[in-house]
């Protein structure tokens, strides 16, 4: 490696390093999504309900954008930022790739608006049921539509089925099937013509083996922020395999080749590649500038952005050695925009070079993108702690750092029924009137009386919420 390389490599490296500590504060405030596959479903299908965004069908094509992938966005910041973070922790964490399947099948299940089943045991080899359908998921990286995949252990399942057929027996010498001699057994049967292929197919078909599911589902993901979902139904894949289609390990792994042959069904799952703003006053163009060729030194122009008034007021321009996205502008641009914009320009780029052979860039140019990415991120959230978010979050002290965003929504939506819930638990008579006034003290540092009451009418209840919310914003305009 070149030395110019190495020290490329080298200060890309500490600036990753530098923002991974921001970022991991900034993500340790979001609530996400678990790891675990079922938690992952379920907190997935209530996130789609949440947004309004319609489950995908099984076995149907179909594309979900998830909250901050469309252009104008309406989502809230934790809302983008959420997305971003499962996307960054399970698949782009190199150090997350045991836990990629299991996330992957709670993303499908979610997706689906299914359950995650995942027996995995010698009777049932589904994860995943939706739609009245039981799907057999895998997750790789390396998964190609244009070639195969591995499907699962077939051993037993041809060996019982072989002990019930003495004809099979007879015509192929061969009586108890193992690892050793699975594959020879499996090629010996099929050149029986039609008596081999409905053999194999009654033994794939049993209930050890495939017989419970309906759908074969596949995923791996692009240069960008995007899952693609491959569904194959059982059926077809039997068939291709019957059809000379298949190769088995020695452990006695079945898998399927060839697949461009058979015409799958693809759900795309886009999600967010950066935090995005609700821009009303700029816009960014990035029709119509032409890449040429690609020129490794001389800066190129990548995005424009245009005012209300649809004049050019800045730019994004890009070169490649070294690697690097700029804005030159007319104006004062905050830098959250500025930002934004050489994220739109990177992807761009992404989009446009991944169908360009041999481009020797593309590995520097997502880990640039995964760092445009991060330091958006992490600006984003340093603003969002502004204002009004940082005020409550001060009421709550060294506890308040890391509350979650979800959480000071809420209470600066209706602080009212904030404290009431407080009322509901600890109740209004004088042990639960006392047992607030003590949290409110540990909590807030503000000392309050509060009027007692027999029973927790409506009345007295907004009365105590009043006074203990005027009291709470008047000590913190202090603290200001």
């Amino acid at each position: 490696m070149k030395l110019v390389e190495i020290l490329k490599d080298n200060l890309l490296k500490k600036i990753n390093e530098d923002f991974e500590g921001e970022f991991s504060k900034a993500t340790s405030r979001i609530s996400p999504f678990n790891v675990s596959p079922v938690a992952t479903c379920e907190a997935m299908k209530l996130a789609l309900n949440s947004y309004n965004i319609n489950f995908a069908k099984v076995g149907e094509t179909n594309t979900i954008n998830l909250p901050g992938v469309e252009k104008n966005t309406t989502y809230k910041l934790e809302s983008q930022q959420r997305f971003i973070q499962w996307y960054s922790d399970v698949i782009k964490n190199p150090d997350a790739v045991t836990l990629r399947g299991k996330s992957f099948e709670g993303l499908i299940g979610g997706v689906f608006g299914g359950k995650v089943t995942n027996f995995e045991g010698e009777s049932d080899k589904t994860d995943v049921e939706a739609d009245g359908k039981k799907l057999s998921v895998k997750f790789s990286e390396n998964f190609n539509p244009n070639k195969g995949q591995q499907l699962g252990g077939i051993t037993r399942a041809i060996d019982a089925q072989l002990r019930v057929n003495d004809n099979i027996i007879q015509k192929i010498g061969i009586n108890r099937v193992n690892g050793s001699n699975l594959k020879n057994t499996f090629e010996k049967v099929l050149n029986l013509g039609n008596e081999g292929i409905n053999f194999i197919k009654q033994a794939l078909n049993a209930d050890n083996s495939f017989n419970p599911i309906d759908y074969f589902v596949f995923g791996n993901f692009s240069n960008t922020n995007q899952v693609n979902v491959y569904q194959y139904t059982k059926e077809d894949v039997i068939n291709h395999i019957v059809n000379g289609n298949y190769n088995i390990s020695k452990s006695g792994q079945i898998g399927v080749k060839n697949l461009q042959v058979l015409k799958p069904k693809i759900l795309t799952i886009n999600f967010p590649q950066f935090v995005k703003t609700k821009r009303n006053v700029y816009k960014f163009n990035k029709q119509g500038i032409k890449q040429n060729n690609i020129d490794l030194i001389t800066k190129k122009l990548v995005l424009t952005i245009k005012n209300k008034q649809g004049k050019i007021v800045s730019r994004v321009f890009r070169t490649f050695e070294p690697i690097n996205y700029y804005v030159e502008s007319e104006i004062n641009l905050n830098k959250k925009l500025e930002l934004e914009a050489i994220n739109q320009a990177v992807l761009k780029d992404i989009n446009y070079f991944t169908n360009i052979p041999n481009f020797k860039f593309m590995d520097e140019l997502k880990k640039y993108s995964d760092l445009k990415s991060k330091e958006l991120f992490v600006l984003s959230s340093k603003i969002s702690e502004k204002g009004r978010e940082k005020g409550i979050k001060n009421l709550f002290g060294g506890r308040g750092e890391t509350i979650n965003p979800v959480v000071i929504q809420n209470i600066r939506k209706n602080p009212a029924r904030f404290f009431k819930n407080m009322f509901e638990i600890y109740g209004c008579d004088k042990n639960g009137v006392n047992k607030i006034e003590n949290a409110i003290n540990q909590v807030f540092g503000i000392e309050v009386e509060l009027p007692i009451a027999q029973y927790c009418t409506t009345n007295k209840v907004v009365e105590m919420v009043d006074n203990i919310f005027d009291i709470i914003v008047e000590q913190n305009k202090k603290s200001l």
